[in-house]
């Protein structure tokens, strides 16, 4: 059952990212100049309107399968640590392509206590 609930769970929280749109804006800005040689710039610049963070999300396991690997929680960095108990607590997101996120993409079991968890990233 438990294994049923994790796809209907990320299937919930990817909902409102697939499919969004991925629409830019494009910014236009000239600069005329009257001098004895006339100048004229156009710069355009591309705007995203979807810019989100990725966001971590934590499933307590009962069994990791045998070409996994666990990561301890007392041997993760403070900053992981910290992270980790935030997404307990209620979530935690960051920016993609930093550390923290390098971090949980390759640490996709933790074992805190006498629990071990299933992590995940979700990016929209």
């Amino acid at each position: 059952m438990a294994r049923f609930l994790l796809p209907v769970a990320l299937l919930v929280l990817l909902t409102g990212c697939v499919g969004a749109p991925v629409a830019t804006d494009e910014i236009v800005t000239a600069t005329t100049e009257t001098t004895a040689s006339e100048t004229s710039t156009t710069t355009t610049q591309t705007t995203s309107s979807h810019d989100c963070n990725a966001s971590l999300y934590t499933s307590a396991v009962e069994s990791v399968p045998d070409d996994e690997s666990i990561t301890e929680y007392d041997e993760m960095p403070a900053d992981r640590q910290s992270e980790f108990d935030r997404e307990l607590n209620g979530g935690v997101s960051f920016g993609r392509g930093t550390e923290a996120y390098w971090f949980w993409k390759s640490s996709r079991y933790v074992e805190k206590g006498n629990t071990t968890y299933q992590t995940f990233i979700v990016v929209c």
